[in-house]
């Protein structure tokens, strides 16, 4: 079995010509592949470019595979296993 890691597209406005107040935000489509989501950000960017006003940059990654959720679960659950072990 093949496993399928969808890609997130992220843009980063730079706020003002100063690079002041950066916003990170994820745009709210996955993608099959980093190509495609490279595409749709070279669009949206050119597209932020004249409505923005500092520089926006484009990301792609890949949603975490299931053993970082799986760590991240384990840590959660011994969390709070050790809150139930402490109360009187």
């Amino acid at each position: 079995m093949e496993l399928f890691y969808p890609i997130m597209l992220f843009l980063l406005h730079a706020g003002d010509a100063e690079g002041a107040r950066p916003a990170l935000t994820r745009h709210p489509v996955l993608f099959e592949t980093v190509e495609a989501c490279e595409v749709a950000g070279e669009r949206i960017v050119a597209q932020a470019g004249g409505d923005a006003p500092g520089p926006v940059h484009a990301y792609c990654t890949a949603i975490p595979g299931p053993e970082e959720f799986e760590t991240l679960f384990e840590a959660m659950k011994a969390r709070r296993d050790s809150a139930r072990v402490d109360k009187p």
